[in-house]
């Protein structure tokens, strides 16, 4: 069942931080302990695809506030042209952005729960 490398004891998370045995670990070992249990690996990598999406939501987001900021100071002294379309999507992107995060979070806790199991912890 175990690998002849090392196995550390059970990975669990505080706010903030990987602990192992009261330690702080860095997210490589992590991922590192991850990827030695074939079943984790599917749900690690399912958390890094919905990060990537979670961050290029945001990106959009900024984008779309952005190009209506720059829409609101030209038409500030002229005609009042402006619609709400822009404020909508940056919403719409802002709340799918924190849907895939949080989507991310669960998937990467569920890695780490498979790993632990995978050891008998």
């Amino acid at each position: 069942m175990q690998d002849s490398a090392k196995v550390i004891g059970k990975i669990y998370s505080t706010p903030r931080t990987w602990r192992v045995d009261g330690k702080r670990i860095p997210g490589k070992i992590v991922v590192a302990e991850i990827y030695k249990v074939p079943e984790a690996v599917v749900y690690y990598k399912k958390a890094k695809t919905d990060h990537i999406i979670a961050l290029l939501c945001g990106a959009g987001s900024l984008t779309t506030l952005a190009i209506d900021g720059a829409n609101r100071r030209n038409y500030r002294g002229g005609p009042k042209n402006y619609n709400a379309v822009l404020p909508i999507i940056s919403g719409s992107l802002s709340i799918t952005g924190i849907i895939f995060i949080l989507s991310a979070s669960k998937n990467f806790k569920k890695a780490v729960d498979v790993r632990n199991e995978y050891y008998h912890y």
